[in-house]
């Protein structure tokens, strides 16, 4: 509809402007989803999650899936800090999903007004990334389950709209990533902490640490 809507514009270029914004942002949410339910039926379908690992800045990695989710969220700050060696052994892509995944689900529950806070930290031999918003308090049942597919928490929005932008996949598939990488990942939510997402990962693969084959 904003795509035949800018066909027919003139010179409205406010109206012009507001339709592409929506088609970014409903764009961005199509393709979150439909990764989504890529990934959970290949593994479903006994397939396994292959990494394309390489050497990369994790800096870098959350900077532009703050930039995506800000596209996705426009009315939504995302606030992002970093200290220390942030280098290590990933696969970009999928990190991308997993940060992405997460952060769009803290924007979902954030109160109006508070930021949503990604903070990425160096470690001994891992990195860790705490994805932080104030919102609605998780129940301590509801944090064994959430990471499990098809469950999803009732949004606000909900009361009122029964649609929604989730298939309760998101937080399934940073799970599976992230222990493919080595990682964990993990909740914690308090009325007076607010709710933290933790991702932990291993900076080096564990292949990486045998020594090479003898050559002959």
């Amino acid at each position: 509809m904003n795509g035949q809507f800018i066909l027919k514009a003139k010179e409205d270029f406010d109206s012009i402007h507001k339709a592409s914004s929506r088609i970014v942002i409903s764009s961005a949410r199509m393709n979150l989803m439909i990764s989504d339910l890529l990934e959970y039926a290949r593994v479903q379908l006994g397939g396994h999650l292959h990494l394309k690992r390489h050497v990369v800045d994790m800096e870098r990695i959350c900077q532009a899936v703050v930039d995506e989710a800000r596209a996705a969220h426009p009315k939504q700050e995302f606030v992002l800090k970093s200290s220390g060696e942030l280098i290590g052994s990933f696969d970009e892509a999928r990190l991308q999903q997993v940060f992405l995944n997460v952060l769009s689900n803290a924007a979902r529950y954030s109160e109006p007004g508070q930021p949503v806070e990604i903070a990425v930290e160096s470690q001994a031999d891992a990195i860790a990334v705490k994805i932080h918003n104030v919102g609605p308090v998780i129940l301590k049942e509801s944090l064994q389950s959430i990471f499990e597919p098809l469950v999803r928490l009732a949004e606000k929005s909900e009361l009122s709209d029964s649609s929604s932008h989730s298939v309760g996949l998101g937080l399934y598939i940073a799970r599976e990533i992230t222990e493919a990488h080595g990682g964990i990942i993990e909740a914690a939510s308090s009325e007076h902490a607010g709710t933290t997402f933790t991702v932990l990962l291993p900076k080096r693969h564990h292949e990486e640490d045998k020594p090479a084959a003898p050559t002959t």
